[in-house]
C-alpha cells in the first residue's frame, strides 16, 4: 500500500515585485516544498506556479537566470576556495556580476583565496547570498537562511538583505519559522500553518499593536466602571458595552473611510467564490493581508496589505488616549473621594 502525504493545498500566493517578503511557519509546515516549487525544483501535483508571467517549471536558462536561490544548509564545495565559486557561477550563469561578487567580499573582510571550509558559518551565509545577488536575478528565495548563524551573525545578514533590496530593484521571499527574525525587514507575511498546510492571512485584530491597545483599554473601562458602580458584574457590562461600541465603530466606520479604499475587478462568481475579511483562502483580491471590505458582484472593494501598520498605529493610538482617559478620570475620582473623606 501506497500512503500519500499532502504538503500543501489551498496556497493562492501572490508577492509583488520590490517587496521583501517573508513565509513565515513551524518546522514541517511546507515552506520548504512551496519554496522549491518557486524555483523550479518539485512540480505541482495541481495548480500552478508562475514566477515572473512564465510557468517555475519552464527549463530554460532565461527562466533559471531569473531566479535566485539560497537553501538552509548554504550548500557550497568545501574544498573550493570563494574564488573557485565565484568562477562556477560565472560559468552557469550569463548574467553574472563578478564586481558585485568582489566588492561584497572585499566590504565583508573575506579573503577570495580562503577555501570555504575554513569560514565560519556566517561568512559561508554571506558568500552564498553574494552569489545568490551576483546572478542578477530580479527574485532573490532564501529558506531559513539564518537558522544556523548566531544572533550577531543573523543581524549582519539580514541588514545586508534589506540594503541589497534598497539598491537594487529586487523581490525577496525569505522562509522561517521565527517571526522576530523577520518583522523587522518584512513588511508583507504570509504565515503557513504546519497541520493544513493552508497560508493564512494577516489578521488587524489579533496581530501587531492593536491586540495590547485592546487588553490596555478594557483594563482603564474595567477599573473605572468598577469605582463607580462597585459590584463587579454590573461594572463588567458597563465596561464591556462602551469597548464593544468603540471597536464596531473603528472596524465598520473608520477602517473603510480613514484611508480611501481600493477598489478591483474579481471574478466572484461560481465556481470560484470570493471571501470577505481576512480569513478566506483564496483571498477575493488574490494577495494575502488584503482587508476585503465590501463585495457588490465583481467588484471588491478593500484596504490593501500595505496599508496593516499605519491602521495599527492609529488604532492603537485611539485605545491608549481612551485607556488613558479612563484612568486620569479614574485618579480624579479617586482624588476627590479623599478630599470629601477628608
Amino acid at each position: 500500500m501506497v500512503l500519500l502525504r499532502l504538503f500543501l493545498r489551498d496556497c493562492t500566493l501572490e508577492i509583488p515585485a520590490g517587496a521583501v517578503a517573508a513565509l513565515v511557519g513551524p518546522n514541517g509546515a511546507g515552506k520548504t516544498t512551496l519554496l522549491e516549487m518557486i524555483i523550479g525544483l518539485l512540480e505541482p501535483t495541481e495548480g500552478q506556479v508562475s514566477v515572473l508571467g512564465e510557468a517555475s517549471r519552464a527549463d530554460t536558462a532565461q527562466t533559471l537566470a531569473r531566479v535566485g536561490y539560497v537553501a538552509q544548509d548554504h550548500p557550497l564545495y568545501r574544498d573550493f576556495s570563494v574564488a573557485d565559486m565565484f568562477h562556477l557561477g560565472q560559468a552557469m550563469n550569463p548574467s553574472w556580476d563578478q564586481e558585485l561578487a568582489a566588492a561584497r567580499m572585499d566590504t565583508l573582510g573575506i579573503p577570495l583565496k580562503r577555501k570555504v571550509k575554513s569560514l565560519s558559518g556566517g561568512q559561508q551565509a554571506q558568500v552564498s547570498l553574494t552569489m545568490a545577488l551576483a546572478k542578477r536575478a530580479p527574485l532573490v528565495v532564501l529558506d531559513e537562511p539564518v537558522s544556523s548563524l548566531d544572533p550577531i551573525a543573523r543581524l549582519e545578514f539580514m541588514r545586508d538583505v534589506m540594503a541589497s533590496a534598497a539598491d537594487a530593484d529586487l523581490t525577496f521571499l525569505i522562509s522561517s519559522h521565527v517571526v522576530s527574525e523577520l518583522a523587522v525587514i518584512t513588511w508583507y507575511r504570509a504565515p503557513m500553518d504546519r497541520l493544513t498546510g493552508h497560508l493564512q492571512h494577516n489578521s488587524y485584530d489579533f496581530e501587531g499593536l492593536v491586540l495590547t491597545a485592546y487588553i490596555l483599554s478594557a483594563f482603564g473601562f474595567a477599573v473605572l466602571a468598577g469605582l463607580l458602580l462597585r459590584r463587579s458584574i454590573p461594572a463588567m457590562v458597563a465596561a464591556f458595552i462602551p469597548w464593544l461600541a468603540i471597536r464596531l465603530v473603528i472596524e465598520f466606520v473608520f477602517r473603510p473611510h480613514f484611508m480611501t479604499p481600493l477598489t478591483v475587478q474579481g471574478n466572484c462568481g461560481p465556481p470560484n467564490g470570493c471571501g470577505q475579511g481576512l480569513g478566506f483562502v483564496p483571498q477575493a483580491t488574490g494577495r494575502i493581508g488584503d482587508l476585503v471590505l465590501n463585495i457588490n458582484g465583481n467588484t471588491i472593494t478593500y484596504q490593501p496589505a500595505d496599508r496593516f501598520w499605519p491602521f495599527q498605529f492609529i488604532e492603537a493610538g485611539i485605545f491608549v488616549a481612551l485607556t488613558a482617559a479612563a484612568l486620569g478620570a479614574t485618579i480624579w475620582l479617586l482624588h476627590r473621594r479623599a478630599t470629601w473623606t477628608a
